[in-house]
């Protein structure tokens, strides 16, 4: 600014040793030389515009707070667990305007990475957005965590600084407020993130559903029951939960006995493939499928889908069918998860055949006396029935010949 003036002042000298008529037309040049140095144009701009004159300072910078840093600079070397503080700094830079509604964001690196870059944002209804960006060097491979609750606002020029709710590294930011225009009104955010160090991680879920009792509408159960000859359906659910990359994923499955895979039915389903899925090979069952290197984070999950089918010749028995996923990457241990069906066969006993012969020995049949009445037959005779059976006609014979005898007395008698 000083350079500014005086470079004013000589000008207006060098003007004023011109003799002339009129030494109010002098003055008035003067002053417009004047004023054109020391007012920039921005000045009449018809809104609010952030961070724009000679004298700011960079949108985002940092320090070490674990180290006690007390300057702030861009980049910032850091190490392994240590907190970095961050400073948003704000200025509308137009007299008699008002930023209404002003926002702040800071999007962290998604990655791991040695060189850890953010990306700062400041904006307002009726400003336009303004970016910048700043840089962690980190000792080795790491990530960044937003520290919760240590986002306060220094606006006005006060020292003291007030609480914000966290938010601002989140998609929409924070919202600070109206600014209005000019020195006083300037202020800034500060906030903490930790240094991470990364370790990736894998993890894989097995669960099993009947494609051929629920017409492909599967609900995926960790054990379930079935019949022999049913189709099953295996879902492989995939997942990195740590904060570094898994490279190259490898995903197998080993099949129990009275199983088998059904060729082409293996699919992979991510948010890139979409509902449709993506054909791979059949070597889910032996050496594995590649998936490629696995990101961290839920967005990057995904699952694998094949059919195999139960044999249809299983003898009487229970069958526990115990399935087994795995997973492992270059830089993770293999993982594990398994899906049980139970399928039980009944032991169906056949019907006894009636005898294809005749009895040996048929039932005897007595013949009747001419003039008794026969007994109805009700079966083989046994040898009680069979006496009760010669008394009866033993009586009946000597009923017959007493009456016989007593008639051929009484004739005689009359005859007499």
């Amino acid at each position: 600014m000083n350079t500014i003036l005086q470079r004013a002042k000589e000008k207006a000298k060098k003007l004023l040793t011109f003799k002339t008529k009129t030494k109010k037309m002098v003055f008035l040049m003067v002053s417009a030389v004047i004023l054109s140095l020391i007012i920039p144009t921005q000045i009449s701009a018809s809104g609010p515009k952030f961070n724009f004159l000679p004298g700011d300072y960079e949108l985002l910078r940092g320090a070490n707070a674990s180290k006690g840093e007390t300057s702030w600079h861009d980049p910032v070397n850091a190490s392994i667990n240590d907190a970095v503080a961050m400073i948003v700094y704000f200025h509308n830079g137009v007299v008699d305007t008002t930023a209404h509604n002003t926002k702040i964001k800071v999007v962290l690196p998604q990655n791991s990475s040695q060189t850890l870059v953010s990306q700062g944002y400041l904006w307002a209804d009726n400003a336009a957005q303004i970016s910048d960006t700043f840089t962690i060097n980190a000792s080795q491979k790491a990530s960044l965590e937003y520290i919760s609750g240590t986002t306060k606002i220094y606006k006005n020029g006060s020292q003291t600084g007030t609480n914000l709710p966290d938010g601002i590294t989140s998609a929409n930011g924070i919202n600070i407020g109206d600014i209005n225009g000019c020195w006083q009104y300037s202020g800034y955010v500060i906030f903490q993130v930790r240094v991470k160090g990364t370790t990736p991680d894998l993890t894989i879920q097995k669960t099993v559903a009947d494609s051929s009792t629920q017409s492909g509408s599967q609900n995926w159960v960790k054990e379930d029951t079935a019949n022999p000859g049913d189709v099953l359906a295996y879902r492989l659910y995939f997942n990195n939960p740590g904060n570094d990359t898994a490279d190259n994923v490898i995903i197998s499955d080993v099949l129990p006995g009275h199983v088998s895979y059904i060729l082409g039915t293996t699919k992979l389903y991510t948010n890139a493939t979409g509902t449709s899925g993506k054909a791979l090979n059949d070597n889910i069952i032996s050496s594995g499928v590649g998936i490629g290197d696995l990101n961290p984070g839920a967005g990057n999950s995904g699952y694998i889908i094949f059919q195999a089918k139960i044999d249809s010749n299983l003898e009487a028995g229970t069958y526990v069918l115990i399935n087994t996923a795995k997973i492992k990457a270059d830089n993770v241990s293999e993982k594990q998860d398994t899906a049980k069906t139970t399928v039980v066969v009944q032991n169906i006993t056949p019907p006894t055949n009636p005898p294809s012969n005749p009895p040996t020995n048929p039932p005897t049949v007595q013949p009747v006396v001419a003039g008794a009445k026969a007994l109805p037959q009700t079966g083989d005779m046994t040898p009680l029935a069979l006496l009760f059976s010669s008394l009866g006609v033993g009586a009946y014979y000597y009923i017959k010949s007493r009456k016989e005898f007593l008639n051929a007395y009484v004739k005689s008698r009359k005859i007499w």
